[in-house]
């Protein structure tokens, strides 16, 4: 959820105020759909997954909004298939467009865990030294674990692997529909992820449980109308924040001065550190009365590119990562770079501040009233987790 908040509004989850699975997001902050709007694009999106559900909020500027595949079944989210259903909506709304400046957002859920490929993309990535086992129910599935065999974890990332592919081949056919209704050369095209995934690499599985590598670094392709650039790598790290701004500028639309991001289209943008933030929140009976209370564990980060600061929640301390030489983050320096952290530490604290700074100028979005499904279906994704210990 904080991610579609950032990408759709530019901003920080503390500067929107969404960092729980219950936030709503406040009606003071503009989307990129507002924005676009108002410089006359009809603006559409077609959704599936739960934090795009309308009741969010994310919905404000847009003329059509369709979350029905959000709403698949009932339970464990992660066990629907949404992406034939998602398919088919998109098609069928870029087969009846008005010939008039648009905006689609789409988001596909189903390279989400479960990871249930379909068929052949099932076993394209599978070997022979792999073993297969049942993946049903990641998050809780025990069979899921930092000491299963290799075979066992290859198979894994294969069947992730397959549902990427599969994706994949699905965007490129509407793509094709794009060239078939004569809008590819005029349309740009945002490619990205909304998070990244964890197989043990610092021994979690699935996501939100850390800001590492493999948790935040998600592709970003983009593909602009004919005659607008060159095909190239572009080597400077970028955020999803930066999306916002470089809509705008795609759009030819008035830059917006709240953004926290900046446009990717900007080639002489000096350098700058990346932020990141991570709210995981847990939930225990109380000590008093045992009721059910919930606690938060915040985790923040910064990167210049060169090297990667981590304060993690609680008592566990800070890290620091020479990423230039070790990007998979698996050699800790605080201790011998302790020289080091007071001038991340301060990074960190202003940009806490100036996100408290924006939120304190817009008002609170309230709570999204969850049903008890809507509850099981935020634990089945991990994004609710009961504690096993009690909350003090």
């Amino acid at each position: 959820m904080a991610s579609h908040a950032a990408i759709l509004t530019g901003l920080t989850p503390s500067a929107l105020r969404v960092l729980e699975p219950h936030d709503r997001l406040a009606d003071s902050y503009e989307t990129i759909a507002e924005a676009l709007s108002e410089d006359g694009y009809y603006c559409a999106a077609f959704l599936s997954g739960p934090f795009l559900r309308a009741p969010y909020n994310m919905s404000q500027g847009f003329s059509h909004y369709d979350d029905s595949p959000s709403a698949v079944s009932t339970g464990n989210a992660h066990g629907d298939v949404t992406n034939p259903e998602m398919e088919e909506k998109v098609v069928s709304y870029l087969r009846s467009l008005p010939p008039r400046p648009f905006l689609l957002f789409a988001y596909f859920w189903d390279v989400h865990f479960d990871f249930i490929p379909p068929p052949p993309y099932d076993t394209l990535f599978v070997r022979p030294e792999m073993e297969p086992f049942d993946l049903c129910g990641f998050d809780q599935n025990s069979e899921i674990r930092p000491d299963m065999s290799r075979g066992r974890l290859e198979y894994l990332v294969s069947q992730y692997d397959g549902e990427i592919r599969a994706t994949d081949e699905m965007l490129g056919r509407i793509f094709r529909v794009l060239r078939e209704q004569g809008l590819w050369d005029d349309t740009a095209i945002l490619l990205t992820a909304d998070h990244g995934e964890e197989f043990f690499e610092h021994g979690e599985k699935g996501h939100k449980n850390n800001l590492h590598r493999e948790s935040l670094h998600v592709p970003l392709l983009l593909k602009l109308p004919a005659g607008k650039g060159k095909p190239g790598v572009d080597p400077r790290h970028a955020t999803l924040l930066d999306l916002f701004p470089t809509m705008l500028d795609l759009a030819g639309a008035p830059a917006s001065d709240a953004a926290s991001g900046r446009s990717l289209l900007r080639a002489d943008a000096p350098g700058r550190d990346l932020h990141f933030e991570l709210r995981v929140t847990r939930y225990g009976p109380s000590i008093a009365d045992g009721s059910l209370q919930a606690w938060t564990a915040d985790t923040y980060a910064a990167s210049d590119g060169k090297t990667k600061y981590m304060r993690l929640p609680r008592d566990r301390g800070e890290r620091l990562y020479d990423v230039a030489v070790d990007p998979g983050e698996s050699h800790d320096l605080s201790g011998e770079r302790a020289f080091a952290l007071p001038g991340w530490r301060e990074k960190i604290d202003a940009w806490r501040e100036a996100a408290a700074r924006v939120a304190s100028e817009h008002g609170e979005g309230g709570a999204v009233p969850l049903s008890p499904d809507e509850r099981e279906r935020l634990e089945a994704l991990g994004y609710i987790r009961i504690a096993p210990r009690s909350v003090p």
